[in-house]
């Protein structure tokens, strides 16, 4: 699931805008695809084990399954940190399901009448907005089920508490450079304290851990010395286990944008997973018949951690090893 996630990361990165900003949650995708994948033989079932890094389908539902158990538990338990998600497959009444994948997934399939699209589209917004506490929805439009027979729905949202909160008055205007000789003046906000950072020379990036309160779930930055494309061409599963677990508690100053994102990868995601290997799910061959019938970091000294330029970031959950969202700020405009 990692290199998944790196590997999906750097095809979207290269979709977006040249000093665009890029925010989404690979554990998210790769959730959504499972469901597919559980449907998938043939060709489509190869393509999809080798990009997902998957082999099998029984210990994929197991681990799938114990997953979003865990996750519905912890929404219980946690008030400081939300992280929900909602997986549904809408498969129209015409459609014969299998017996089997009815059976297995009956919570993960509904089906509907596609014919009365925008019942449908309708249904599926609910459907988004109660299980993400309202967080996301009108995730489709009339538009893009028009005429569809099935719809798989994925959609993720997290919210956070800082463990160490960063004080509304120690927010200051600062400059961002966009580029070396490009900058605009942002809210910066500034607090000092013990954290944990390091410096990664496989990485080519300084690097800095900002827990949430109360859980597995932390934000780790990733300020480069270089372009964000070349630190993401040296992310793998290595150098990212090296970078977050070989740094040390220092008295820094931190300076972090305040900052929104707003990023939606509907279009680029399908031809990002196209361009990893993921192509017969996309085209009228795809093969459903299983669903329906046919160590180089050195501690720095107390300083100031300041990302006055285009850096990365992942909310990583310590406890699964998933990438929550990962993202790039490289323009405060976009």
């Amino acid at each position: 699931m990692v290199s998944f996630a790196f590997d999906l990361f750097r095809e979207l990165l290269d979709r977006a805008p040249t000093e665009g900003n890029l925010f989404f949650s690979p554990y998210s995708v790769w959730n959504g695809l499972v469901l597919a994948y559980l449907g998938a033989e043939g060709k489509t079932r190869q393509e999809m084990e080798e990009v997902m890094g998957v082999r099998e389908k029984v210990s994929t539902l197991k681990t799938w399954w114990l997953l979003e158990r865990m996750y519905k538990s912890r929404q219980v338990k946690n008030s400081f940190n939300t992280f929900v998600l909602a997986n549904r497959v809408f498969v129209d009444a015409r459609v014969p399901l299998s017996a089997c994948a009815a059976d297995i997934l009956n919570e993960q399939i509904q089906v509907v009448n596609f014919l009365k699209y925008r019942d449908a589209t309708s249904l599926i917004n609910k459907y988004t907005f109660e299980n993400t506490h309202g967080l996301i929805s009108n995730v489709v439009n009339e538009r893009e089920i028009y005429q569809a027979i099935m719809v798989m729905v994925n959609v993720a949202a997290f919210k956070g508490l800082w463990r160490h909160q960063f004080r509304v008055n120690d927010t200051y205007y600062g400059n961002f450079y966009v580029t070396a000789e490009k900058y605009v003046q942002v809210p910066m906000m500034k607090q000092e304290g013990q954290f944990r950072n390091g410096v990664s020379r496989d990485l080519g990036a300084r690097v800095l851990e900002l827990p949430y309160a109360d859980g597995p779930f932390t934000m780790y930055v990733f300020l480069p010395s270089g372009d964000v494309k070349d630190l993401l061409s040296r992310l793998n599963p290595a150098s990212f286990r090296s970078a977050i677990t070989n740094m040390w508690h220092h008295q820094v100053t931190v300076h972090l944008p305040r900052f929104t994102l707003h990023s939606s990868i509907k279009g680029d995601l399908k031809l990002a997973l196209y361009k990893l290997g993921i192509r017969e799910l996309f085209s009228e061959s795809a093969d459903l018949t299983s669903l329906a019938p046919r160590g180089s970091l050195v501690p720095p000294p107390p300083s100031s951690f300041v990302c006055d330029r285009p850096f990365v970031f992942v909310i990583y959950d310590s406890q699964t090893g998933n990438f929550v969202f990962v993202g790039v700020f490289r323009n405060p405009a976009f």
